[in-house]
This record gives structure tokens, C-alpha cells and sequence, in this order.
């Protein structure tokens, strides 16, 4: 049983910022048997790593619980490292239900916790979280300021901690379409496209590429990429997360004024069509 427990536990781990549904089930089938094997230690680890994609593939309940027996089981003397997950979840949580302020907290904790572990280059990968939050709050200028500074932090710590600035990227993209600094953003989307392309979790850039085509007046290109978009969520089981949600919010009247219903439907339905490749080099200008 224990055999098993690591294995569930090893794929949760490695899918905690890919959009894989199969990572979010290995979580619950491992706190299930830790919780078997009387392992409240691990039984932690992998509720808190439920809790985090949760967030993606869970409902509010499921999440509540996960993150509310996770709590329970916690120790002030566990390391910094180990208890961060969880208040990254419960970050996102507190997103989730609107209450911004307490996620900011939440946020800035978490980076916090990496420096006291020692995790100088998590430090500023939990920054991605920080940023986030602030584009929820309306704040760009900050997202903008915080985003660019954890990531000159990176480079001065190397390539290999720069590998991890993908989320950093694409906030730091976002918070420029914001601000209506359009190359900027195109340019941050690519190098986000690229970083988050080696975690699985490139998809993520769509919805901002989106935005920034269709700004750019290529609505028929920014429907077929939404397109996409939208087939990849619905193939995984993922919920709208808030940031993709507040970009939406600006996308999706720009497609109505501009293209008739059915004519919309029909080019999200060829978009959803399309590779991967295909979709990112319309988006960036590339050709397809």
C-alpha cells in the first residue's frame, strides 16, 4: 500500500502546474491511503496538492474540504517548504470566492515562506501568485512592477531558475494588454508560450493571445484561437480560472460586436480544430 501511495503521490506532484486532471485524481487516491497508512505527514502533502488543483478541476466543496483536513493536520514545526503548498491553495481559494484581500495575503505569504526555506528562486516563482491576484484586483501597474522585478531576480540567479518564470510571463503579458502596450505584451506572451510550454501548461497563454488579436482588429484569427481554447478546457475538465475569466470579460464583447453569432460559432468551431501549433503561430503573427 505504501508502494502505491508514493506513486499517487509522485504523479500529483508532477502535474501541481499542468493542466492534467489525472494529477488532481493521483492527489485524492494518495491522501486516501495515507490516510490508511496513519501518515499524517504525507497525507498533507498530497490533500494540499488536492486543494491546489482543486482549483482547476474540483468543486468548491471539494476544495473546502481538502484544504479544511489539510489544516487540521498541520504542524507549526513541518518545514516553510512543505506548509507553502497549502497557503498557495488556500490563495487561490480565497480567489475563488471573491475575497481578494485575504488571497493577497495569502500570496505574499507563500513567498515569504519560500525565502525562510531557503527556495531563493521560489521566492520569486511564488511572486507569479502575487501578480496574480493584483491583475483580480485591477491593479496592472503593480502586476507589471512586481512581475518584471521577481523575473530580473531570476535572471540574476541563472538560466535554470529563469526555466520557471513562465506564470511570471504571463501576468506580466496580461497586465501590458491591460495598460494597452500591445507589442510589449506580444512579446512577453511568446517568451510565457515558451517557459510554460516545458510544464505542460502553455494553454494558458491562449486566452490573452486572444485578447491582444483581437485588439490588433483580427477578430475571425482571436475567435479561432478562443476556439481552441475552449476544446482544450472542455477535453480536460477545467473550470474557468479567475484570471482567464477576467480577460473573457474584455474578449467576448469584442467578438459579439464584430462578428455575427453564427459566424462566431463557426470559426470557434474551426479554431477547436486546429494543432497547437497551428493556433500559436496565428496568434503570434507567425502564419499557420
Amino acid at each position: 500500500m505504501r508502494e502505491a501511495a508514493l506513486y499517487w503521490h509522485a504523479v500529483a506532484k508532477l502535474g501541481q502546474y499542468a493542466m492534467r486532471r489525472e494529477s488532481y485524481g493521483a492527489a485524492l487516491r494518495g491522501a486516501d491511503l495515507y490516510r490508511s497508512l496513519g501518515d499524517d505527514s504525507r497525507r498533507y502533502d498530497t490533500l494540499s496538492l488536492a486543494a491546489l488543483q482543486g482549483m482547476r478541476f474540483g468543486t468548491t466543496q471539494e476544495v473546502d474540504q481538502a484544504i479544511a483536513e489539510a489544516t487540521r493536520l498541520e504542524r507549526s514545526d513541518w518545514p516553510v517548504g512543505q506548509r507553502a503548498i497549502l497557503q498557495r491553495a488556500r490563495c487561490w481559494w480565497y480567489a475563488r470566492l471573491g475575497r481578494l484581500g485575504e488571497a493577497l495575503a495569502c500570496a505574499h505569504l507563500v513567498s515569504t515562506m519560500r525565502r525562510d526555506g531557503g527556495f531563493l528562486d521560489g521566492e520569486q516563482y511564488a511572486m507569479a501568485n502575487v501578480t496574480g491576484v493584483e491583475l483580480l484586483l485591477g491593479r496592472p501597474e503593480a502586476t507589471l512592477e512586481h512581475g518584471r522585478a521577481a523575473i530580473a531576480r531570476l535572471a540574476i540567479l541563472g538560466p535554470g531558475a529563469m526555466a520557471g518564470a513562465g506564470h511570471l510571463y504571463w501576468n506580466v503579458m496580461i497586465a501590458l494588454i491591460l495598460l494597452n502596450r500591445l507589442e510589449e505584451a506580444l512579446a512577453a506572451g511568446r517568451t510565457a508560450h515558451k517557459l510554460l510550454l516545458q510544464e505542460g501548461d502553455e494553454y494558458q497563454v491562449l486566452v490573452p493571445l486572444a485578447l491582444i488579436v483581437a485588439l490588433q482588429g483580427r477578430c475571425e484569427a482571436a475567435a479561432r484561437i478562443i476556439g481552441r481554447d475552449e476544446a482544450v478546457h472542455e477535453r480536460a475538465g477545467v473550470d474557468v480560472r479567475p484570471i482567464a475569466a477576467q480577460v473573457r470579460a474584455r474578449l467576448d464583447p469584442l467578438l459579439a460586436a464584430a462578428l455575427p453569432a453564427s459566424e462566431l460559432a463557426r470559426l470557434r468551431a474551426e479554431g477547436a480544430a486546429m494543432r497547437d501549433e497551428q493556433v500559436f503561430r496565428l496568434g503570434f503573427g507567425d502564419g499557420v
